[in-house]
């Protein structure tokens, strides 16, 4: 075996070792939180993902999930061959790691085919483990569809950025597969409109570094780009956009629930953090259950320091062949600050235009920033005065930034009860379950009601304590009748009645009232 194929190995051997032995999630759990959950009862609930219409959940509602039906599937497949919802959590884990590395793996290559190997491996590490792939790691959406994008982020740039460049039929044959492929991770569309607006924001960076010389063929064959990446979403746009259509023209106006400007301040972060990949302040490193976060602060700024020396240790008289991606960062990093001064009031006029409201969370554009400061800090180093061996130690301890990834962090920070004794790591009852069994073999079309209302922080979270659980409920996961929220608006997406909310609040019931409420779920 040669030795390119025995590195290989030692990867997937040393990822599979982080994975399962390392971070390996506890035995007779699931992962489960805030808005998201685990996939459990598997196959009973999978196949409700093959349709556009969820009918589990009060009146019913559009259900998005189609589009990532493969992934489920997948953990489908797993648990129907023996593997637990730990042992799914952990293959799920594994997969991130490996498809991070290889897809940043290949794409530097291709944005720049001369980097040596040992940038591109390193570099392509580090994208799989930093302080944000952590991040995602800490909380239950990594075990979603949510962040799927990042794996596909680096090979969908490189792609766009050749085919604006040259227009090949087996390139765009690739583009395609790779693009159907990762519309998993579309299933929130905030995600596509980021892909599409950083795609237009790097094609000027281009045109303003003459990294592509600004001529008609170049705009045609990135028009082209976008209409095919356009054509590729209707499958799953057209149902979105048909059923929401009320909903999303008020998330285009800026005139959603909640007071946008506020949430742009709560989400906000410095320069620092941002160079350090916290997307959030109550995350590591800020929240270190280690030891001291001044420590794990001053260490997170390494990422922040190497690109600096990168940037003043350049060779003289060297064409900047980075200078393309250095003015994308810095356009990014503006944007990523939010309410940040001396920034705030510039980006709250920007999130507040049509269509910037789709951002309002920031992880729908810091999911992007890890890729582009990678492929900045890999240019860097390469053009850099630097030795190989020094550029190899900047890499390696880059890598060993993300401390607890190595310590068993990810479980640690999982079954961590906060303040109010809530935690990520679930095991529901068994009185569920025996419930389960009698519910589900009634043939009578009924209802389920989850009383009282109960909302402790987020509306339409369910709050059992007994169980250190809070977020969106997963018990109608285990019936096979229709489940009503009591912690919900009346119809999730048509209504703004809170009637369970009033029932609680006066401890008074109007009978007549209550039935006809029942009526509308029935």
């Amino acid at each position: 075996m040669d030795k390119n194929k025995i590195l290989h190995a030692a990867i997937v051997i040393i990822f599979l070792v982080l994975s399962f032995v390392i971070n390996k999630i506890p035995d007779g759990t699931f992962i489960a939180g805030g808005d998201f959950y685990q996939l459990i009862d598997i196959n009973e609930n999978v196949n409700r993902n093959l349709f556009t219409w969820f009918n589990q959940a009060g009146q019913g509602q559009y259900n998005p999930l189609v589009v990532v039906y493969p992934f489920y599937l997948f953990q489908y497949i797993l648990y129907n061959i023996g593997f637990s919802y730990s042992n799914i959590a952990n293959t799920m884990m594994f997969l991130f790691f490996i498809g991070s590395f290889y897809s940043f793996f290949f794409a530097i290559k291709i944005i720049n085919a001369n980097i040596p190997d040992y940038i591109r491996l390193l570099g392509s590490a580090i994208y799989a483990i930093n302080i944000f792939t952590f991040t995602i790691f800490t909380y239950p959406w990594w075990i979603t569809h949510h962040f799927i994008i990042y794996i596909f982020i680096p090979l969908l740039f490189a792609f766009f950025e050749k085919l604006v460049v040259r227009c090949s039929t087996r390139d765009i044959s690739y583009f395609i597969i790779l693009f159907l492929i990762s519309t998993m991770g579309f299933n929130n569309i905030a995600f596509l409109a980021a892909l599409l607006f950083l795609q237009i924001l790097i094609l000027f960076s281009f045109f303003a570094a003459r990294k592509i010389p600004l001529n008609p063929q170049a705009v045609k064959r990135a028009f082209f780009v976008f209409i095919l990446e356009f054509v590729l979403s209707l499958y799953f746009l057209l149902p979105y956009f048909a059923s929401q259509l009320e909903y999303v023209s008020k998330i285009s106006e800026g005139n959603s629930m909640g007071n946008l400007v506020n949430w742009l301040s709560y989400t906000s972060n410095n320069v620092y953090s941002i160079f350090s990949f916290q997307m959030l302040k109550d995350k590591y490193p800020s929240e270190n259950l280690y030891f001291n976060h001044d420590i794990s602060i001053a260490i997170s700024l390494g990422y922040m320091i190497f690109l600096m020396l990168a940037i003043l240790c350049q060779k003289e008289k060297q064409q900047k062949y980075w200078l393309h991606y250095s003015i994308f960062l810095v356009v990014l990093l503006f944007l990523l600050m939010r309410a940040t001064p001396p920034f705030d009031r510039f980006n709250l006029f920007i999130y507040t235009l049509p269509g910037f409201n789709l951002f309002r969370s920031p992880d729908k554009l810091f999911v992007f920033y890890p890729f582009f400061y990678l492929v900045l800090l890999s240019l860097l180093l390469y053009y850099s005065s630097f030795s190989k061996k020094i550029i190899i130690t900047v890499l390696v301890i880059s890598l060993a930034i993300p401390i607890p990834f190595y310590i068993g962090g990810v479980p640690e920070y999982l079954s961590h009860e906060d303040q109010n004794g809530y935690k990520f790591t679930v095991k529901i009852p068994s009185e569920y379950y025996t419930i389960k069994e009698i519910i589900n073999k009634d043939d009578r079309q009924l209802s389920i009601i989850s009383l009282p209302y109960s909302v402790v922080n987020s509306l339409n979270w369910a709050n059992y304590p007994k169980w250190h659980f809070v977020g969106n409920d997963v018990l109608h996961l285990l019936y096979n009748k229709f489940y009503i929220s009591a912690n919900s608006y009346d119809h999730p997406t048509l209504e703004t009645n809170l009637s369970y909310y009033e029932y609680n609040k006066v401890n008074v019931i109007d009978e007549d009232k209550f039935l006809k409420q029942l009526q509308k779920f029935s």
